[in-house]
């Protein structure tokens, strides 16, 4: 298969930016299991920024304005995947939109069977930091992504194979709940090796609870990580 139609694919990220969207790539992901991509060769990552102003008032604990942040941002992803859909099965693709929070995973493990940020790797938009997020050049972990699954024929990205957080453990340091286990990523990289996701769902419980935020929400490792605070920065100067 072929897969070069950069004219397609621009198309696409001119559409999708018009409508919200900060950072769009696309990537083979022919290097995970037929199942796993269900048949698909071809991912696509689409990324929205977080408020910045919202994001630097996150420091021991999430915020209220972050709650609603985070919602208005899933529903935007989710309607930037649905046009993504429409615009590729208008030139007559197959396509598999995913939902930026994704309701069906696997309770024993608290993961999924393809996550967004996999898809992000594969497509060259960022690495995994230490806390298990993605963190991208331009917003560090102050983005929130969704992915969709397709048979179009796309250019795409080199894909990102090692984590750019050198020494830093910045994002350790700030977790209430010691979840994070510093090792560095690279890709192969199993989750538990990064991070406790069990932990890391009752620290979340806790100071979600503790804020008075009826959202499950936290965002303190994403706060502190310094990729998110030069994109703090640059907010700053603009304003």
């Amino acid at each position: 298969m072929d897969i070069r139609n950069g004219q397609l694919f621009s198309e696409l990220k001119q559409g999708l930016i018009a409508r919200g969207a900060d950072i769009v790539s696309s990537g083979d992901i022919r290097s995970l299991s037929r199942e796993v991509r269900q048949g698909m060769p071809v991912g696509i990552c689409i990324g929205v920024a977080l408020d910045p102003a919202v994001i630097e008032y996150i420091i021991d604990a999430p915020t209220a304005a972050y709650a609603v942040e985070y919602t208005e941002k899933n529903d935007l992803l989710d309607a930037l995947g649905q046009y993504c859909a429409a615009f590729l099965i208008k030139h007559d693709h197959r396509v598999i939109p995913q939902k930026a929070s994704v309701d069906q995973y696997d309770k024993s493990t608290l993961s999924t069977l393809l996550p967004h940020k996999t898809v992000a790797t594969l497509s060259g938009m960022g690495w995994i930091g230490r806390n298990a997020c993605l963190i991208t050049a331009d917003y560090g972990s102050a983005v929130r992504i969704t992915s969709v699954l397709t048979d179009a024929p796309l250019s795409l990205s080199i894909p990102v194979q090692s984590s750019e957080c050198g020494d830093c453990s910045k994002c350790l340091e700030a977790c209430p709940g010691s979840a994070i286990k510093g090792s560095i990523w690279q890709h192969g990289t199993e989750r538990d090796d990064l991070y406790d996701a069990f932990a890391c769902r009752e620290t979340i419980m806790r100071v979600s609870e503790e804020a008075g935020i009826p959202k499950r929400i936290c965002g303190i490792c994403i706060a502190a990580c310094p990729f998110t605070k030069r994109y703090l920065k640059r907010g700053e100067l603009r304003s």
